[in-house]
Order: C-alpha cells, then sequence, then structure tokens
C-alpha cells in the first residue's frame, strides 16, 4: 500500500504533538486525540493540539445540534432528533508523599504510594528532608507510558547545584552515564541534570521534569525559618512545622527506570457484553516483530439461532473499523481518570464497538504498535513506542487493518466503514484517498482535524491563551488581568491545568502580610496566601512589563508569545534539536483534512463539539465545505453545542474527556444506518 504521507518525522513518547516552552518538548502522556499544549508559558505541556478558531461560546442551547448535509436525490427520512446532551464534571486527583522513610514512586496509572524497588534503594533522600507531599494531578498525565518515574525529594538549605552534583554521583554509582548538567536559567534557579544507561536512549524526560519540579517547588517553600509541607502545587497553600532552617529549597527528580519486561498481553473480554453484543478476539500482525491484539463486536444471535449455528450461514455485517488519535492508544482509546477528569475515566471506542452492534453493525477495534494491554499498556520496548515515522506508520497499521478485515467471514466487504477520532480522522483520510480507498465504503470522522500544523500550534501556543484570558478571565472587559483575576480563573480550572497557568505566569513575591494571625500563635506571613506578580518564574522574563501589577493581554501578553514562539518561521522554529524539526515537519507535510479529502467521492460523516477546544469547529466546517466545492455527493456535518473533543459536555479552555454522549451514538447509528443497512 501507498499513502501519500510524509515520511520524515520522529515519534513523541506517546504521540502527541506536546509543545514546551523553548525549546519545544515532547513528554509523556496517556492521551488519545490530536497533539497538544496547555499553556503557552510552560516548561512542557500536556493535552492535546486545538486547531484554529474555537467556538466556545455557542449561542444555541446545550441539546441541540447543528447539521450540514448533502446527499443524492433519496426518498428516505431524515434522522430523527437527537435526545438532550447530559453528564456530569467530576475532576479527581491522586497525591504522591515522599518522606524520609522511603522514596516514593508513580506508577500506570498512579493509584497508591509505594516503595522503589531494590535498584534504587541505595539512592537515600539528601540530609535535610522532613516531608514533602505533592498534588500529583500533573504527574497523573505524564506517566502513562513506557517506564515508570520515582520522586526524590530533599528539603534542605544547600545550594541547588551541591544538590544535584550529590544525586548525579548517586546515579553513576547505581549505573547510570551523566550525559550534562547545566543550569536552569539563573544558577540559583536550579539544575538540570540528563543520564543514560549502557544500551538504553538518554532519558530526557528527566531535563523537563527536573526544570519543572524545581520551578514549582521554589515557588512554594518561601517561610522564612520553617520546613514547608507543600499540599497544592502551584497554589502557593502550606502548612509550616516548628523546625528547619531558613531559606530551605526543595529538590524533585523524576528518574526513569531501567526496561522491564512487557507485561503478558491479556486478551480483551468476551464476556459481559451488553445484551445484544457478542465479541471475538483477533491479533493483527503488523510486522517487524509486533502483533497487536484486537475484538470484533457483532450482533448476537437469538438464543434459538444460536443454538443452531453449526447449521446457519454465517452472516455477514456492515462493518465499522475505529482508528484511534495520537498516542499509545488502547483499542478502547482508554483514559484513565486523573487524565479524563471524570470519575471512572471513559472508554469512547468501547462505547462505540457496544453500541453499533445493537444497531446491527460490526465494529473492529485494535490496540495500537506499541500498546501491550488496555489501560493502555506500553511497551518498555522503545522499538515499537518512539517510531522513527509514526504518522506513517499509524496509517500503514490502520490500512493493514483494513485489509484483514475484508477477509474475515462477519465483515460484508462491500460496506466496510472507517471511523476515525481526533488525529485519526487524518490517518483515515489519508488511506481513503490511497489505493486501498476503493475498499472504503464511507468515512467517519469525529473531532475533525481541519487544520495543518502551523494553524494547529499558532492557536495553542498564542491565540488561545488570549482568547480564554479574554473571554474568562478578564471580568471586567478592560483588557488587563488582575492577579486576583487570573488567580479566580485559573482556580476553575482543573488541577492540570491550573498548576501549570499559575507556574506559566506567576511568580510569588511575599506573604500577604506580616502581622500576627488571631487564631493562631504561628506569625500570620506562614500562614496567610502568597502574593504574587506576572512574570514567568520558568523564563525568568517580566510579563507586567509597565510594572503597573497588571497584565494587558493584547499589549503585553500577546507581543511576548510572538516573539517567544516565532511561529511565522513554522517548523524551523529557534533552538530546536534536528529531531524536533523533523518532527514538526513531517506534521506539517501531512496537511489536514481539509487539504487531503477532497478528492475522495464515498460518503463522509463529521462530528465536531462547538466547545472543543483541541479539533475546534471551525476546521470541521472548512474540512466540509472543501468537500461540497470538489463535488462530493453525500457529505454531512453534525456539530454539537456545549460539548468537548470526547463529545461530553465541556466549558471553557480547561475541559474533561469524559463519555460520548447518548445522543451522539444515536445520531453516529442513524447515519450508518440510513447508508448500509438497506
Amino acid at each position: 500500500m501507498k499513502l501519500n504521507i510524509s515520511t520524515v518525522g520522529v515519534q513523541t513518547a506517546c504521540g502527541l504533538r506536546s509543545e514546551g516552552r523553548p525549546p519545544i518538548g515532547r513528554t509523556q502522556v496517556g492521551a488519545y486525540c490530536i497533539r497538544l499544549a496547555v499553556p503557552s508559558l510552560l516548561i512542557f505541556s500536556l493535552l492535546l493540539a486545538a486547531c484554529g478558531d474555537s467556538n466556545s461560546n455557542p449561542t444555541k442551547p446545550a441539546d441541540s445540534s447543528t447539521t450540514s448535509t448533502v446527499r443524492p436525490p433519496t426518498s428516505e427520512p431524515t434522522s430523527p432528533s437527537s435526545p438532550t446532551a447530559t453528564g456530569n464534571q467530576t475532576t479527581q486527583t491522586a497525591t504522591i508523599k515522599a518522606t524520609t522513610a522511603a522514596v516514593t514512586t508513580t506508577t500506570t496509572p498512579i493509584s497508591s504510594v509505594v516503595v522503589a524497588p531494590n535498584w534504587f534503594k541505595d539512592i537515600p533522600l539528601y540530609p535535610g528532608v522532613e516531608k514533602l507531599e505533592l498534588d500529583s494531578a500533573a504527574l497523573g498525565a505524564l506517566n502513562i507510558s513506557t517506564s515508570q518515574y520515582y520522586v526524590v525529594s530533599s528539603l534542605t538549605s544547600d545550594p541547588v547545584p551541591t544538590i544535584a552534583d550529590f544525586y548525579a554521583s548517586k546515579m553513576t554509582t547505581a549505573g547510570w552515564q551523566k550525559v550534562e548538567q547545566t543550569p536552569i536559567g539563573k544558577p540559583e534557579d536550579g539544575q538540570r541534570v540528563t543520564f543514560t544507561r549502557p544500551g538504553g536512549p538518554p532519558q530526557n524526560n528527566i531535563t523537563q521534569f527536573l526544570q519543572v519540579f524545581v520551578a514549582t517547588t521554589e515557588l512554594l517553600a518561601q517561610l522564612p525559618g520553617t520546613t514547608a509541607i507543600i499540599t497544592k502545587m502551584g497554589t502557593g497553600t502550606a502548612t509550616p512545622t516548628t523546625s528547619g532552617p531558613a531559606s530551605r529549597k526543595v529538590l524533585v527528580m523524576l528518574i526513569a527506570k531501567p526496561d522491564a519486561p512487557d507485561p503478558i498481553p491479556v486478551e480483551p473480554a468476551t464476556s459481559g457484553l451488553p445484551t445484544g453484543v457478542a465479541a471475538k478476539n483477533l491479533t493483527f500482525d503488523f510486522g517487524d516483530g509486533w502483533v497487536a491484539q484486537g475484538q470484533i463486536t457483532y450482533p448476537a444471535q437469538s438464543a434459538d439461532a444460536a443454538s443452531r449455528g453449526a447449521a446457519l450461514p454465517q452472516p455477514k455485517f456492515p462493518t465499522v473499523i475505529l482508528v484511534q488519535g495520537s498516542g499509545l492508544n488502547d483499542m478502547d482509546e482508554t483514559l484513565p481518570e486523573q487524565v479524563s477528569g471524570v470519575k471512572g475515566g471513559s472508554k469512547p471506542f468501547q462505547q462505540i464497538a457496544y453500541y453499533l452492534p445493537t444497531r446491527g453493525f460490526a465494529v473492529i477495534r485494535y490496540n495500537k504498535r506499541g500498546v501491550v494491554g488496555l489501560g493502555p499498556q506500553a511497551s518498555s520496548n522503545t522499538k515499537f513506542t518512539n517510531l522513527e515515522k509514526p504518522d506513517t506508520q499509524y496509517a500503514l497499521d490502520a490500512a493493514f487493518v483494513l485489509n484483514q478485515a475484508l477477509k474475515n467471514p462477519q465483515v460484508d466487504p462491500t460496506k466496510v466503514i472507517m471511523l476515525g477520532h481526533s488525529e485519526g480522522t487524518l490517518n483515515v483520510s489519508h488511506i481513503a484517498v490511497s489505493p486501498d480507498g476503493k475498499n472504503v465504503a464511507g468515512l467517519v470522522l469525529m473531532g475533525v482535524a481541519g487544520y495543518d500544523a502551523k494553524t494547529i500550534m499558532r492557536y495553542q501556543l498564542i491565540e488561545r491563551d488570549v482568547q480564554f484570558l479574554q473571554q474568562d478571565a478578564d471580568t471586567n472587559k478592560d483588557g488587563k488581568l488582575t492577579v486576583e483575576e487570573f488567580l479566580d480563573w485559573a482556580n476553575t480550572l482543573n488541577p492540570l491545568y491550573k498548576n501549570a497557568y499559575i507556574l506559566g505566569y506567576l511568580e510569588a513575591t511575599s506573604y500577604a502580610d506580616s502581622t500576627a494571625s488571631p487564631t493562631t500563635s504561628e506569625p500570620a506571613s506562614q500562614t496567610s496566601p502568597l502574593k504574587y506578580k506576572f512574570r514567568t518564574a520558568l523564563h525568568n522574563e517580566q510579563l507586567d512589563k509597565d510594572g503597573d501589577g497588571l497584565l494587558d493581554i493584547m499589549g503585553e501578553l500577546k507581543p511576548y508569545l510572538e516573539a517567544t514562539f516565532q511561529m511565522d518561521k513554522f517548523p524551523n522554529l529557534p533552538n530546536q534539536s534536528a529531531e524536533e524539526l523533523a518532527f514538526y515537519t513531517n506534521w506539517q507535510q501531512n496537511g489536514s483534512v481539509t487539504s487531503v479529502l477532497p478528492p475522495y467521492k464515498g460518503s463522509v460523516l463529521m462530528l465536531n463539539g462547538e466547545a472543543d477546544t483541541q479539533t475546534v469547529v471551525q476546521g470541521a466546517r472548512e474540512a466540509d465545505a472543501a468537500l461540497a466545492k470538489a463535488g462530493n455527493p453525500d457529505h454531512t456535518l453534525k456539530t454539537y453545542p456545549g460539548l468537548g473533543h470526547s463529545f461530553y459536555p465541556a466549558k471553557g479552555l480547561s475541559q474533561p474527556l469524559g463519555p460520548i454522549q447518548d445522543n451522539v451514538l444515536k445520531d453516529l447509528g442513524d447515519w450508518l444506518t440510513q447508508r448500509y443497512l438497506k
């Protein structure tokens, strides 16, 4: 098979285009959609990339949807109206605690505190540690990948370079090799240390993590004469103890574990399915030593028919193949609780796989290359997780699944539909216009990647912050933010975004007052909130240029972002490694649904949330318009006010990624039924 996809590029740790604060870094994220960035001033970014303009303040009620359809003349009735979209948002966070008793670990996913394995126990906590407690919301999203990370915490008055030297020597003793050790900004801001191990790749994530946590903890550990117990990362909330030298600093380091054997693959369950749904497990040999697990779900026969199954002809069903968004996603597109922001997490592809058989369809889904089990569980073998040409490889793998499906005895080979979500919409578009497209009877695109990389990056790094700060944070609409306005807005975000934005935009200066508190014997300077100013602690650059205590969104912030990210040079961004430049070049050359799909003449359904800040609705509208201009005879766009990237109720910048709403599933089933169950 030949796909018109650029073969220049490298893989992020999970496939998300995570935009850092320069140099733009990439990090491990357990998410499932198109690449994304969290606030524009942060060293690391964690969630998924948005495209173009966002319509995040719809004027229509949340239970309505907008449909644009072009079809050949037909006497068939149109789809019935959609029921109301509902759903409650519940944000869950985890906690990591480090004491002198043990070095703590984060697991995959983070769910408890455990003692580090024996290989690491010879690296003690640095002298002076008493107790450190961190809100681990950010860690939860960073750590669902191929390795575990260990938190090493120190609370000490020693200079940061001295502490970094101490741990570097211990790491060398444990069999690691130091690649480099350099200051972060000014010497007193901390140290970045990168290690490698014989036979293994450089642990570049240590560099990013060390930068982030040195900045975080120095922002908070400012209780004169005390040892702080930090209970909320990035908020300034601290509970003092009664002892400890003044001006202590905290060092937090995350260190990648040596490669461990992959877990034994566990086949997806074929029992406990919804009524009317049956399943068989599949395998897909993608080549190069990788065999992916998959499953086909399909309409169950009646009990009487099943009892005579051997005598009945094997039914063939119109079949939908599900293609995930970016990242090391399992077949369910599982988003654990700490990533999705909703209780119990979400599994959007499992929802589709269990729903469509009740409408008469078979559904095939599969674990992506590099994923060994549900959760998702990723391989520790970087050959399969850090792909040289990830976009090309994932599209080739999806095309292989298509060709295998054509041979499946339960699949009607004349009615195979490919459904892509987020970045998956671009992959299935490439397949549809390739020679294999002759076998694609239709496409469903959910969360349409309608814009190219440069447009997405500009929106993520510049326009999105400006948009939401103007829209939601600037309550008096004077174009300028007070610290109070900014903090009030940040406190409405989920913990991952909240901590990142506070770190990215504010620098702690002092406690609010120095008088004795009437409610405690401790000085109020140890119990009252920190005061802040607009300055990026991570970049050591003043944001409040005129010193008036306000952040002028258009006059100060936007020019700073423009100068920092230099998006006019994309993909040749400054201060990037050759690997990063190849990565962005690959992404840009792969185009967008708008540029790739117009030659396709099969049926197309596009679904997009109007509150989606990742693949924004305007990109879907432009892709639909491109199909119309090219003369596609059957294309439909449905948009949903009040729903976000996972088709779950969403509002503002920080959005939960919860389950697909029932009305969206019904619209999907209705569209498929009208075309493929005749």
